[in-house]
């Protein structure tokens, strides 16, 4: 009896963990991706051409508030009450990423910049306003970045050891860096670690990559 109440929990276990991963799969796939044009690969770091694009950002003490904020406004906290569609990935700036650096006061100070990217039909001007006046709607550049991908959860530890890989990486290469490093996250909460997409990103001078003989890479 003993085993085979075993075996049952051994195999409700291990639909449960499909069940997991295909959530997670089907999840990936419905999400919209910011657009970009790999220029270059230097090792495991892709330099990235990226358009301009619209945000929804705001500054919190941690994460949690922040992303609540943010998901808030996506789910109609904005004028007028309009759904939004999330777009990967969503940034993160501050004392994550900075605990091994030196920080700026203001980051030390105001905590964790986060930002949603809203899809590519939307401009400052057409994006709803969002009610809570700590969330913004602002215009990002269209620039060139530095991307390290990783899987896995973004810990401090992790990130950080990423961090000092891809500043390395860009220096052996000579690829001057234009601002600081801010991680990318792809997937939901819920998503299974080995299937989840991280990046670190840093703004590099596009002066300073040698672009002979590139593979081009469109993504959406």
């Amino acid at each position: 009896m003993t085993r085979t109440l075993t075996k049952v929990g051994v195999a409700t276990a291990g639909l449960a963990g499909l069940a997991w991963v295909a959530w997670g799969a089907y999840l990936s796939r419905r999400t919209e991706r910011i657009p970009y044009t790999t220029i270059r690969t230097l090792d495991d770091v892709e330099i990235r051409e990226y358009p301009d694009l619209v945000v929804a950002r705001t500054t919190a003490p941690d994460e949690g508030t922040a992303f609540e904020r943010l998901f808030r406004y996506l789910s109609g906290a904005n004028q007028p009450e309009e759904e939004i569609s999330m777009t990967a990935p969503v940034t993160t700036r501050g004392e994550k990423l900075d605990m091994t650096s030196p920080v700026s006061t203001s980051e030390v100070e105001e905590g964790v910049e986060m930002s949603f990217y809203l899809p590519a039909d939307y401009t400052v001007e057409t994006a709803p306003e969002p009610t809570n006046e700590a969330v913004s709607i602002e215009h990002e550049t269209a620039g060139t970045m530095a991307v390290l991908p990783f899987s896995w959860f973004a810990t401090t530890g992790r990130v950080a050891r990423r961090r000092r890989h891809l500043l390395e990486t860009l220096a052996h290469h000579r690829v001057e860096t234009t601002g600081k490093t801010f991680l990318w996250q792809y997937d939901p909460p819920w998503t299974p670690p080995f299937m989840r997409v991280n990046e670190l990103a840093v703004p590099v001078d596009p002066e300073t990559v040698d672009v002979e003989s590139v593979t081009i890479e469109i993504t959406e």
